[in-house]
């Protein structure tokens, strides 16, 4: 998969910025402590308070690691104070409205969804 990632993108000429995910949903892109402990649906820092939903905390994270390995993506990028927290950051859909659906999918759907 990764492959075709990077053929497919270097035929769009875009560039691919590969990040470690490990850790990521349970670091503070805040102040950078991390929790050993399982997080939950939303993470919140035990050493600043920073809070916001596990998956979003651990994009934030991933963003970091690509701009800190990717000069040019750094000096491109600029933020304003507080933005991260409550404007950037939005879901694209309701997770509340998915009644009865799995919080993570496992990439293995039931037989009763295959058509």
């Amino acid at each position: 998969m990764h492959r075709q990632i990077d053929y497919k993108a270097a035929l769009a000429g875009v560039s691919v910025i590969k990040v470690n995910p490990a850790w990521t949903s349970k670091t503070c892109p805040v102040c950078g402590a991390r929790r050993r402990d399982r997080v939950g649906k939303d993470f919140v820092c035990l050493v600043c308070d920073w809070e916001m939903d596990r998956q979003h905390n651990a994009a934030l994270n991933i963003l970091k690691s690509a701009l800190t390995s990717n000069e040019a993506l750094a000096r491109a990028v600029r933020f304003q104070p507080g933005a991260l927290r409550h404007d950037v950051v939005s879901p694209l859909y309701d997770l509340s409205a998915r009644e009865g659906a799995r919080e993570e999918p496992s990439g293995v759907e039931s037989d009763a969804l295959r058509i």
